[in-house]
């Protein structure tokens, strides 16, 4: 976090052997190191310090797998310094210390770091900055910049463990010494990553979007200016180092200044221009290179790529009604009501984007567009107003058009704050007019069996079982026997609305193993590492599911002839299988909160303690009534360390409860008072798309209604679970 690249005060024996080695190199080995060798074509003549990078460029995790990462560290520093009189002279005559192995020291492309601060044993560093990436969602070239920028340790020869201990300048403030408690490389790395997606994510910042006065130096005497700050990523910079360069920084390129300049944010500036490029908004052509898509039929989340954790939402929710309007908010997880928008394509290409709680379409005011005129919704009416022209920019975000001219989706005033307006305007390619489209949770994650709708008796398997399954083993349709090579653990992630799916017994994820040449792509077993093959879109459809890898154009079947215990699993283009529709059972994981539990068969009939809440007791019985939004139907499901689940009226604090304990079909439900026991302890399970079926632990037994005839009223108790009961399947609506 320093303005400028400076060691700690150790004494005056290390600086000078610190010195004496980084000059004895460069004189004897004649190459360059640190800021001074990166010279080069970047120029500030556009430097921004409100825009010093796009929240874009900042997120970008998957811009570089692990094995590009140790390429490019190696390319940069090959670790060429073989002097051991260069390494003896320095360990004499200085409190720090370097890894000297094999006849050279050891760079930080070759280093590796366990926890704390050992070096030597451990992981790479290219391993730790691709594992930050991708858990905190930011761009790896990110990382690598900063590194450099606060202690060039990418282009270092000789770097120490002091050097190390504070790698990425995280907890070093420049009027005071590093904290101890964030020492070590590992830890810098994944701290550093943490704040940029705090920052990203809308969480707090010193210097949040709008105008901000920015320092040019520690010295509140050198003075400082005002700054629009214009994307979170550049937000995050200034959280990190909180100055920005006066003129005379600027005019010195990679060089010094006068003695109020701070340097941090310029030379990431320049470092980013010079390695990777595109460090702004890439926007500058109007049309960046956009193709049509073919987005399934579903419901999901439209997210600004400014901000990704702010989406469309519905001012004052889905209950204010025809002409509503549209406005950019905060994400809520698993999604709020108000931001859900069912997307289904027309004959014609274009898509009709309606929320599916009050059926209203995403409509342009009057059908007149021009530039600034408003987005709200309205009554479905299939006007033009209401279709939209979707393409994706090859940046991975999409251009939602209307189909009545040529102006698109965008943020009014191009900030994303909370409450920005969505309007209509003229195509100019910023960051304001692109969407993440993100799948809504259709899933809740836990450990499934995974079958095809069409054959049941057949599940995904791993070829040759668990044990001996690697890189590579492939996976095929076998008989369901309920071993662990038929056990898939489901993870979502809230970022971008995909899956992974991965065997809980090894670890190992479902990966497309992709041939552009053919129209079938197979499926197999492989190494996590977050690329587009290994994650998934997951759709209801037909009594089930399609899985659509993220990698364009194909989805998860079976040959139209290969229904057989054997039979292949691949990614096919939609002629090749007609089997794609997979049913998905067995344990979920229900997130802890407030729901509504409705029946799958008639979802605005839900459970309901007779009578009312207010004159609920022990033993009072439970129902089946129309929803209507009283405490009476208001349960919060939370999760036992054993995997089963508590239900518990919100409102009396008592539970649902099999009387008596009772593992009788046809034991009544009730409501008691709080104790633990298995009565009141419960199974959740997906049922292949088909809702859940809830169970109790005493019996097995799964909640049930009865008769079949769905009227207020309705008993509720324990049965035999039979998959043919429609009334034994329930959503769980999040209220």
């Amino acid at each position: 976090m320093r303005v400028v690249r400076r060691r700690d005060r150790r004494g005056w024996y290390v600086a000078v052997a610190i010195f004496a080695a980084v000059f004895l190199f460069v004189f004897l080995r004649g190459a360059n190191s640190g800021k001074e060798a990166e010279v080069g074509a970047a120029s500030l003549a556009e430097f921004d310090p409100g825009y010093i990078i796009s929240d874009y460029q900042m997120g970008r995790y998957d811009s570089m797998t692990e094995a590009e990462i140790q390429k490019f560290l190696t390319s940069k520093n090959s670790c060429g310094n073989r002097s051991y009189s260069d390494y003896k002279w320095l360990s004499e005559n200085s409190v720090a210390t370097w890894h000297f192995k094999d006849g050279h020291f050891v760079c930080l492309s070759e280093e590796l770091f366990g926890d704390g601060e050992v070096i030597g044993s451990g992981e790479t560093a290219a391993h730790i900055i691709w594992q930050a990436a991708q858990d905190y969602k930011i761009n790896p070239q990110v990382i690598m910049v900063l590194l450099q920028k606060e202690t060039s340790l990418i282009t270092d020869p000789i770097p120490n463990n002091y050097d190390y201990r504070k790698a990425a300048g995280y907890g070093c403030p420049d009027t005071a010494a590093c904290s101890s408690k964030y020492y070590g490389f590992k830890n810098q790395v994944r701290n550093a990553a943490a704040l940029f997606r705090t920052v990203l994510d809308g969480g707090w910042t010193n210097y949040p979007l709008g105008n901000n006065y920015v320092q040019y130096n520690p010295s509140a005497a050198c003075g400082g200016s005002m700054v629009n700050i214009r994307s979170l990523a550049t937000s995050a910079l200034y959280r990190y180092t909180p100055y920005q360069p006066n003129a005379s920084a600027i005019a010195a390129g990679y060089g010094y200044g006068d003695e109020c300049g701070a340097y941090g944010n310029r030379n990431f500036y320049l470092y980013f221009q010079d390695w990777f490029g595109g460090i702004g908004e890439e926007r500058e052509v109007v049309k960046i290179a956009r193709v049509e898509v073919d987005i399934p039929e579903g419901d999901y989340e439209i997210a600004s790529m400014l901000v990704h954790s702010r989406g469309l939402d519905i001012v004052g929710g889905v209950k204010a009604g025809r002409g509503a309007n549209v406005q950019l908010n905060d994400r809520i997880s698993s999604g709020s009501e108000a931001q859900r928008w069912h997307i289904s394509r027309n004959e014609d290409g274009t898509y009709n984007i309606i929320n599916p709680i009050n059926n209203l379409a995403l409509d342009v005011v009057g059908g007149e567009v021009t530039s600034g005129t408003n987005v709200h919704v309205y009554t479905v009416n299939g006007s033009c107003a209401q279709r939209w022209k979707i393409t994706r920019a090859s940046d991975g975000g999409y251009v939602i058009g209307s189909a009545c001219s040529d102006m698109v989706l965008d943020i009014a005033g191009g900030v994303a704050n909370v409450g920005a307006n969505v309007q209509m305007y003229v195509d100019n390619g910023t960051l304001a007019q692109e969407w993440h489209i993100n799948p809504i949770k259709t899933v809740e994650e836990g450990v499934y069996e995974v079958k095809l709708v069409a054959q049941k008796q057949l599940a995904i398997d791993i070829m040759g079982g668990v044990e001996s399954a690697m890189d590579g083993t492939n996976v095929w349709m076998y008989s369901k026997n309920g071993t662990n090579a038929q056990k898939w653990q489901f993870y979502y992630s809230d970022y971008d609305g995909y899956y992974v799916i991965a065997n809980p017994f090894n670890g190992k994820v479902l990966d497309v193993d992709i041939d552009s040449s053919n129209k079938v792509s197979n499926v197999r077993l492989m190494t996590y590492e977050g690329s587009c093959k290994q994650r998934w879109r997951i759709v209801p459809a037909d009594g089930g599911y399609e899985l659509y890898s993220s990698c364009p154009g194909t989805k998860l079947g079976v040959l139209k002839d290969a229904t057989y215990s054997g039979g292949n699993v691949a990614v096919y283009d939609d002629e090749l299988s007609s089997n794609t529709v997979w049913g998905i059972s067995g344990s979920s994981s229900v997130a802890n909160g407030e729901y509504e539990i409705a029946l799958v068969s008639n979802n605005n009939m839900v459970v309901d303690i007779t009578g009312g809440a207010d004159y609920a007791h022990d033993g009072t019985n439970i129902q089946i009534y129309e929803s209507n939004g009283t405490d009476a139907q208001r349960w919060y499901i939370s999760k036992n360390s054993d995997d089963t689940y508590n239900i518990v009226n919100l409102k009396t604090g008592k539970s649902l409860d099999v009387a008596g304990g009772l593992v009788k079909s046809g034991t009544n439900v009730h409501l008691y008072t709080t104790n633990g026991t298995c009565a009141q302890r419960w199974k959740i399970e997906s049922d292949d798309g088909n809702g859940y079926v809830i169970m109790s632990v005493c019996s097995g037994l799964a909640l049930g209604m009865s008769g079949d005839a769905i009227v207020n009223g309705a008993n509720v108790f324990i049965e035999d679970v039979n998959e043919s009961r429609t009334t034994q399947h329930f959503i769980l609506r999040k209220r």
